[in-house]
């Protein structure tokens, strides 16, 4: 064996493709898993690196291979293995084209499509030919769907965003919270632009529902406007933009000794037992002290998580200030603040003046995403087809030994083996019969 074949061998090989599969399923885990550290900042940049999109190359020359080799075999039928599972005389006289005939109205008489094979004395009946190939569709969709991925993880882009009421958001790299894209993406920016006209917010005894009710701008003119909101996402081409979460800004007036400065706060919301919470704990720059701030949108219902509302009625903040000084960390205030109201800690002064609403959306370009859809249409199809349309395919061959006229007859069916051969040898029998009192004309 040359050197070529071995390499085409073992690229074609199940050992490879179970190996690179495993392989998958190995970086699937770790780029899952945000506990897990293999020198990625964040380990779902795996997903986004050359070795992960080599990965993917390696299982699509491999199946691309195998369907080479599987068209080759079902185009040469001669290279089939017919195993004849039975074999009978002809007490008559019979010349070929006779037999042909005979053999080709009885499998019609069957339900078969009969045919014979060029430069042999063998016919072939057929039923449900397309399942032949079911084993070829099945992998030219797993092909498809490893275009997609390469496509996907190549090309994507993911970037985050961070809007108010009344912001215009314009699609450039510096303007996103976060941004990832694939190694062969070239992002060219200026595809889109948006603007929050209102959050609009459901109040609910767990949480705020909230919806962002965008325009989406392209060259300067609005396109549509639309809510986005949980399961709605914007789509525009190739991009999709998803809501992702919701909370509060808190507008301040820190004053320390003779200095006074704005202080806006971005809390975060993190969903607790059964509610939703709005807070942030942050140390202010240049002095000892770290804050720990919760808004609470509805002073009437605070005590009763049961029926807390949040409806901004009676606003206030919890607050909590330790100092951290001289090797000591010790709380020096606790209380709360409403909205308009000030508090007072050590040599500084908190003013409350102001909260209003934020939220992140999450922009994609999934330019393999509908690849990945059309090649698992394709390879369900050809997993229905290889279960449910199982095919039959019966071969019969003209033989002549020492002057004797015999027929062999065998069969291929890839389920349900044992029932076809008994099948087979029942028709053989009746192939048998007809083909000995067939009158020669």
């Amino acid at each position: 064996m040359t050197a070529k074949k071995k390499v085409l061998k073992f690229l074609s090989s199940p050992v490879l493709a179970l190996s690179t599969l495993v392989l998958i399923a190995f970086l699937l885990v770790v780029g899952s898993n945000p506990w897990i550290k293999f020198g990625y900042q964040d380990t779902q940049s795996i997903f986004h690196s050359w070795f992960f999109l080599t990965v993917i190359i390696v299982l699509f020359v491999n199946l691309l291979l195998c369907v080479y080799q599987q068209v080759i075999r079902l185009l040469n039928r001669k290279e089939w293995p017919l195993n004849f599972l039975k074999e009978f005389d002809i007490n008559r006289q019979l010349d070929v084209k006779q037999f042909l005939g005979t053999v080709r109205n009885y499998a019609a008489g069957k339900g078969y499509k009969s045919q014979v094979l060029k430069g042999t004395e063998i016919i072939c009946w057929e039923k449900k030919r397309l399942g032949i190939w079911a084993a070829v569709i099945f992998h030219v969709g797993l092909i498809i769907i490893c275009i997609g991925v390469f496509t996907e993880l190549g090309f994507a882009f993911n970037g985050r965003i961070g809007m108010v009421p009344g912001q215009l958001f314009e699609d450039r790299l510096g303007s996103y919270l976060s941004a990832e894209a694939g190694p062969l993406h070239s992002h060219k920016e200026g595809a889109f632009s948006l603007y929050l006209h209102e959050i609009k917010m459901k109040y609910k005894q767990t949480g705020v529902f909230a919806s962002a009710d965008a325009s989406l701008i392209e060259s300067g003119t609005e396109v549509f406007r639309q809510n986005i909101a949980a399961g709605t996402p914007l789509r525009f081409k190739l991009w999709n933009v998803f809501f992702e979460s919701f909370g509060y800004y808190i507008k301040t007036h820190l004053t320390i000794d003779d200095r006074e400065f704005p202080l806006d706060v971005g809390l975060s919301t993190t969903f607790q037992k059964d509610y939703e919470k709005y807070s942030e704990v942050f140390r202010l720059d240049k002095t000892p002290y770290w804050l720990n701030i919760e808004f609470i949108p509805d002073r009437t219902s605070y005590t009763n998580h049961e029926n807390r509302s949040y409806e901004p009625i009676q606003p206030f903040i919890n607050l909590i200030v330790r100092k951290t000084e001289n090797g000591k960390n010790e709380q020096i205030y606790q209380g709360q603040i409403p909205l308009g109201g000030t508090a007072g800690f050590d040599r500084a002064k908190l003013k409350f003046e102001e909260f209003y609403p934020w939220i992140t959306l999450n922009a994609k370009m999934e330019p393999g995403l509908y690849i990945i859809y059309v090649g698992f249409v394709i390879g369900l199809t050809g997993l229905g087809l290889l279960y449910l349309w199982v095919p039959e395919y019966i071969c019969v061959k003209w033989l002549e030994k020492e002057g004797i006229l015999k027929v062999a007859i065998g069969g291929y069916k890839t389920k349900y083996k044992k029932e076809f051969q008994l099948y087979l040898n029942e028709f053989s029998k009746e192939l048998a019969e007809l083909l000995s009192k067939e009158d020669r004309s």
